[in-house]
């Protein structure tokens, strides 16, 4: 992604993309701006799609392009977000059920490592927060999460109701200390 954006996985990675997929409908992603990725490389090309068009084109380009560097021609697709903000969700599970302890905002980083996090976050409305903490429940507990770790998503600043997970973290992180000075609650 270009410096200062940050990508969203928002589409499933499951299935390696090997031909144009139903999950590329133009109708879904014509005027979002997408970057496509090559299987198990780094980098990715950024196709700003306005027409269908836009879509097969980057679609062929990329895997030409994969194809003539790696030998691989597979790619899946990621929106991008230009403008996210990164929150994390605290779930503790006991693999029957699970809980949440709030998000922590940690947007403000330099060089992909986070500098600052806040909680409870300040950029986000309360339906904003509660859908989080469902989503991150949701997920931990389709898989019996039995775990303290975080869920980590991205909330799209210009379309607060737009999210993408990121990734779920299956252990204690450092920041589990502004957590811990929020609530009240141990964690170790």
């Amino acid at each position: 992604a270009a410096a200062g954006q940050r990508r969203g996985a928002d589409v499933d990675r499951r299935a390696v993309v090997a031909h144009p997929s139903p999950h590329l409908r133009p109708a879904h992603v014509i005027g979002k701006l997408l970057a496509l990725h090559v299987r198990r490389r780094a980098g990715a090309i950024l196709a700003d799609l306005g027409t269908p068009a836009d879509l097969a084109e980057a679609y062929a380009r990329c895997r030409s392009e994969a194809q003539a560097a790696f030998g691989i021609p597979d790619v899946y697709v990621e929106r991008l977000i230009t403008r996210a903000r990164h929150v994390e969700v605290q779930v503790v599970g006991d693999g029957t059920t699970a809980v949440h302890l709030g998000e922590r905002e940690c947007s403000i980083q330099r060089r992909h490592q986070k500098l600052v996090e806040i909680a409870p976050s300040p950029s986000l409305a309360p339906a904003v927060r509660e859908r989080l903490a469902g989503e991150a429940l949701r997920l931990a507990r389709a898989v019996d999460y039995s775990s303290l770790g975080t869920f980590e998503f991205l909330v799209d600043a210009a379309d607060p109701s737009s999210i993408a997970f990121i990734e779920a973290n299956a252990r204690l992180q450092v920041e589990h200390t502004v957590t811990e000075a929020v609530t009240g609650i141990d964690l170790v």
